[in-house]
């Protein structure tokens, strides 16, 4: 059987072969794709968004790029690529960029409808009801010079998830067969088009975080981890609120995120800074946490699972998620583990036995729960056994490989083929 992956992003051994930066986030897909490749009956051949155009072959894998631009040239290319390889299923991950809405229109041009899955990795349609994520009417609507020069502040940013959020509707509306994991984006997806063949598969997870588990004793105590915080969705701004109170107990406690330090920037970058960045700053200095909150910059796969295990504990305080692989991360290493109650997180996590979840909300609660496993070792524990447990199933690569290629085999005999 000859699968076409659609993907969002170029997988990390193929940046390495044709010698370009390698994207930190594709490891997941790569893990995947091992699975798969196990099975002697499969082909696969990957296609992504480059800069130029790239085709050949590694590790048995075909691969193909395109170039973001008009949705004329991109048709042309995805209609080009389908004809010559000839795939039995096309499998698109992801609704939220144009350029799948494109391969589906080819899809449909070429009779291959029935031939092709979209997996919902998040749904973009959704997010855009919750990207205030809560935070005051000032702030929403504040401009910024950047946001003035760029016409974006955070008003204008959910508008636009919004309109991409149309051709998510539109590929929807159009294919018959999807792939997801959680109630939340069952629901979502069958709300757009009750017509659809739902497929329920897991997801695998980057493999540096099979190979590790978390250790109390190694842990950086009272330390926090929050994987991302650069915009309003991921909720950063109600973790430092909710940090402002823990740090009343705990002087010493010491928050983590990614991405760049705010406070470090050029003259420059200081003028150019969003709306967003500005409010963060703003309630750092306002609670007095500046010397106490760590940005570490962007990590590549190992140094992410480092920062994970160093941490006594994880919060994924976003406003929506579907489910969040890095509440998975941190659960099959053991990091106990506090989300918010949104999207499938329930579907992940057992409030708790394996972690905590909380009204996205309510971030003092946050604070109430980091206090719980700051202050009592056996539960940390408890809950670090018991979550890596659960996501040893959730996250299995065995599992979610033989789903996936029992998925391929069903769509494609229901597309009238034999195999």
């Amino acid at each position: 059987m000859k699968i076409l992956w659609l993907t969002n992003i170029i997988l990390p051994f193929i940046s390495n072969h044709i010698k370009i930066k390698q994207n930190p986030y594709g490891g997941w897909l790569s893990g995947y794709l091992d699975g798969l490749l196990k099975n002697n009956e499969i082909e696969m051949m990957c296609v992504f968004p480059s800069e130029e155009l790239f085709n050949g072959t590694v590790n048995n894998v075909s691969y193909a790029s395109f170039i973001k631009n008009s949705k004329k040239n991109m048709k042309k290319r995805f209609s080009l690529i389908v004809k010559e390889y000839q795939p039995d299923i096309i499998h698109i991950f992801g609704t939220e960029f144009s350029h799948s809405l494109y391969m589906v229109e080819v899809c449909k041009q070429l009779g291959l409808l029935k031939n092709t899955i979209i997996s919902i990795q998040g749904l973009i349609s959704k997010c855009s009801l919750h990207y205030y994520a809560f935070l005051p009417f000032s702030v929403i609507h504040s401009i910024t010079l950047r946001d003035f020069i760029k016409l974006d502040n955070i008003y204008l940013a959910s508008k636009k998830f919004k309109r991409r959020g149309y051709n998510e509707i539109k590929v929807l509306k159009m294919v018959e067969n999807v792939i997801g994991r959680t109630d939340w984006d069952k629901s979502c997806a069958l709300n757009i088009n009750p017509y659809l063949k739902y497929h329920f598969c897991n997801e695998n997870l980057r493999n540096s975080f099979y190979k590790n588990k978390w250790n109390y004793e190694q842990c950086e105590k009272y330390s926090i981890f929050v994987s991302q915080s650069n915009y309003p969705i991921k909720g950063f701004h109600l973790m430092i609120e909710a940090f402002s109170i823990i740090k009343r107990k705990y002087p010493q406690a010491k928050l983590y995120t990614t991405g760049k330090n705010i406070f470090n920037g050029s003259i420059r970058e200081k003028l150019l800074e969003n709306s967003y960045t500005k409010f963060i700053k703003k309630i750092i200095k306002k609670h007095n946490l500046k010397d106490s909150i760590y940005f570490i910059g962007l990590l590549d796969e190992q140094e992410m699972c480092d920062i994970y295990l160093k941490a006594n504990v994880f919060v994924s305080p976003s406003a929506i998620e579907n489910s969040p692989n890095s509440v998975g991360e941190a659960m099959l290493l053991g990091v106990p583990t506090i989300s918010s109650d949104v999207g499938g997180v329930k579907n992940m996590l057992v409030h708790e036995k394996e972690g905590y979840i909380y009204p996205a909300d309510e971030p003092y609660m946050i604070a109430y729960y980091v206090d719980l496993i700051f202050s009592n070792q056996h539960i940390a524990n408890n809950l670090s056994l018991n979550a890596i447990n659960h996501a040893k199933i959730t996250h299995s690569k065995e599992i979610n490989s033989n789903n996936l290629i029992n998925i391929y085999e069903k769509v494609y005999k229901e597309a009238g083929n034999n195999i």
